[in-house]
């Protein structure tokens, strides 16, 4: 087995100092009386784990790099950006993947990113294992997303919380063994290191499936 990167044992460092980036989707979501196209995209910190998901309207560069700068806004500017190889993309979507390879070859993306001083790197060629990092956290997000986009269709607004609430519930996971005994401390998880507390705990509420 080689040896870890940098980015996974380098102490001292704030989270999402170093992350792996991939986009998934697409959703449909009501918008008045159409429908549109939306997608996700997750930013996986490569020392922690930690997860934060951003919406992307369209698959053009100017709506990644909104998606990115929100991200900075609320994590902070990172070092250094991995990312997979458009033509080896998870989605296995060809209008993603296309997307995704046009970032690469037109450069706008990494202008971008020079401009922050931030590092860009691209899986090589034929080495979709080496992006398991952040591949391995967007299957985890579809699982969460699958059980509940299976029953309705949202809106906008809608989509961006349901984002915002699977983040929470993945940087929720347990890092420390689960006790059986209700006087134990709760287990540490991802949202203490990030929030210094736990995740939020708020009742799901009542919905009206005529309103829905």
């Amino acid at each position: 087995m080689a040896d870890l990167s940098s980015g996974r044992v380098t102490p001292d460092k704030p989270p999402f100092s170093y992350v792996g980036v991939d986009c998934f989707g697409l959703f449909v979501v009501k918008r008045g009386q159409s429908q549109v196209k939306r997608y996700g995209c997750v930013f996986t910190c490569f020392t922690m784990r930690a997860i934060h998901i951003e919406k992307l309207d369209s698959l053009e560069a100017d709506s990644y790099i909104n998606a990115f700068m929100r991200f900075c806004a609320r994590r902070s500017v990172p070092e250094k950006v991995r990312s997979a190889n458009g033509t080896n993309s998870v989605a296995r979507k060809r209008e993603l993947r296309e997307a995704m390879r046009s970032w690469k070859d037109e450069g706008k993306v990494k202008v971008h990113l020079l401009q922050k001083e931030i590092k860009l790197e691209f899986n090589p060629p034929a080495a979709p294992h080496i992006g398991g990092i952040w591949e391995r956290p967007i299957r985890t997000v579809r699982r969460v997303l699958n059980v509940i986009l299976r029953e309705q269709t949202l809106d906008h607004e809608r989509l961006s919380t349901l984002f915002c609430e699977v983040d929470s519930i993945i940087n929720g996971r347990p890092l420390t063994v689960l006790s059986d005994d209700p006087n134990d401390e709760s287990p540490l998880t991802l949202n203490h290191l990030l929030l210094l507390r736990g995740g939020p705990e708020l009742p799901p509420g009542r919905f009206d499936q005529s309103v829905i």
